[in-house]
């Protein structure tokens, strides 16, 4: 009887704590975001709302950390190359684990909403003797117990604590997804810079072939006598040129093939091609309004709202260390149940000893009242240096939002210059080629002297890489702007700057 009731108390403990294990908060991993390579989701709430406290949730069970991705055959698209980054990029990863363990952090700041309960058992035997042996004492003793203990009342620090750590976890968050933009940032001006330099490359290998046209023109006139010699070494001295810098892009285009590799958490030496974009930059996107792109930023900026949600963790932590000064009210209950057993000093005359034995239920519940009446002035000094991190959190907030306006100012800026400088490439580029063939003609003709060709021609090799560069700095100019406004986009949305234009 007594050992079935001693199974039944434990039974029923264990029952209650597998209860617990299957409430909210149990598996806090939930709430942070799903993979390295996935951006955290907020709730409609927070996202109508950056600066909110509150969302709802699904829970599932957090994933693996994935394998490195593989560059599968082919020429890869700028879309191919941010995914394998996204899955491969270490840095992703590290900011995926800060998430998951600010997740569990909160998780504990959970603990004191449900109450705390301890099973255990205690079993001893004891003999004691006296007069040489002739008087003695057994005793055996065992006791299963059950303790449970409960918050009742700590006004609001509790809740402040939790509050704290949840605006940690969705700083950790916001921070997680402007990790995943400087990566998408990353990738997307590396792709554009090996993008130019492929376009250098062309540029390059076209004003060698100039060179050797010209080089063959002058060979041809000092054939027929119209030619001297000086104009075949100075064309054959621009063709030595022209091949010298057809080395030294496509030492650049490798050197940059290199730098995309690392941007995609790669080696610098991994082997892949890309698919190089053929649209013209839309100039027209420049056109926009600077102060809405600015509004969007401070909005969309992730970072911005992980600067906000750590001000609103540290004014939390304040609220939490003045809870301090006031008492806390605990509810305490414990049960056990005690069986004891023994024996003593024999009866006279018979020589058996006297056996007795004792069991039973005992059970205490009450209320626990605690107030602190001095303690050092370490509560006073707690609140001080919270307060002061909060500050210093409001200033970083004002500070970073300073920040994100020159961030968008400049980006914005280099965007507008970026699209005349294409413009103006783009004539020079059309005058230069007209120029060069004019010359050409003419020169085949004997009426321009070589001087004038190779002027030319330089001309054109300065306006065919000027295009180039122009075109590339636009992209990059534009990826940069976007990230700068906290939009760029993380899977797959059409378009950068979509519904951004507006009257200048």
């Amino acid at each position: 009887m007594i050992y079935a009731r001693t199974v039944a108390i434990l039974a029923s403990l264990l029952l209650l704590t597998g209860c617990l294990s299957n409430l909210p908060g149990q598996n806090p991993l939930t709430k942070a975001p799903a993979s390295a390579s996935t951006p955290w989701r907020p709730s409609p709430e927070q996202a109508s709302h950056p600066r909110g406290t509150t969302g709802a949730w699904d829970f599932a069970r957090a994933p693996r950390i994935p394998d490195r991705v593989p560059i599968h055959d082919g020429d890869l698209r700028l879309p191919e190359l941010i995914d394998i980054a996204l899955r491969n990029s270490p840095e992703t990863r590290e900011t995926w684990a800060v998430t998951r363990a600010s997740a569990a952090i909160y998780g504990e700041a959970q603990a004191p909403y449900y109450p705390s309960i301890d099973i255990g058992a205690s079993v001893f035997v004891e003999r004691s003797e006296l007069f040489g042996g002739r008087d003695f004492f057994e005793q055996f003793n065992y006791s299963p117990m059950a303790e449970l203990s409960y918050l009742l009342l700590d006004f609001g620090g509790r809740s402040a604590r939790a509050e704290a750590a949840w605006q940690s976890l969705i700083a950790s968050n916001w921070r997680h997804n402007q990790r995943m933009q400087d990566v998408v940032l990353r990738v997307a001006s590396s792709y554009h810079m090996l993008v130019g330099q492929l376009a250098s490359l062309r540029a390059a290998e076209a004003n060698l072939e100039a060179a050797q046209i010209t080089e063959k023109s002058a060979d041809r006139r000092r054939e027929v006598g119209v030619g001297t010699v000086t104009d075949v070494l100075l064309a054959r001295a621009r063709r030595a040129q022209r091949v010298l810098e057809v080395v030294d892009r496509r030492g650049a285009v490798e050197i940059a093939r290199g730098g995309l590799g690392t941007a995609m958490g790669l080696g610098a030496n991994s082997k892949f091609e890309i698919a190089p974009y053929e649209q013209k930059p839309q100039l027209e996107w420049a056109d926009i309004n600077v102060d809405k792109v600015i509004k969007e930023a401070l909005e969309k900026r992730p970072d911005m709202a992980a600067a906000w949600a750590r001000l609103r963790s540290s004014e939390s932590a304040v609220r939490e260390s003045e809870s301090n000064l006031w008492p806390t009210l605990n509810l305490e209950a414990g049960a056990a149940w005690k069986e004891l057993y023994g024996s003593s000093t024999p009866l006279p005359n018979t020589g058996a000893s006297r056996d007795y034995s004792n069991s039973g239920f005992e059970g205490r519940a009450g209320l626990v009242l605690k107030f602190s009446l001095f303690e050092g002035f370490s509560i006073d000094n707690a609140i001080r240096r919270k307060q002061a991190l909060a500050d210093k959190a409001r200033a970083n907030a004002e500070r970073q939002e300073q920040l994100v306006i020159e961030q968008v100012w400049n980006s914005y800026q280099n965007l507008a210059t970026s699209g005349q400088r294409v413009e103006a490439s783009r004539e020079l580029l059309s005058s230069a080629e007209l120029s060069y063939e004019s010359l050409l003609i003419s020169y085949r003709e004997g009426v321009a002297q070589i001087v004038e060709l190779l002027q030319a021609q330089s001309t054109l090799a300065d306006a065919r890489s000027e295009n180039a560069n122009a075109r590339t700095f636009w992209y990059v100019s534009l990826v940069q702007l976007a990230h700068d406004m906290g939009v760029i986009p993380l899977d797959g949305e059409p378009s950068i700057l979509t519904g951004l234009k507006g009257n200048p």
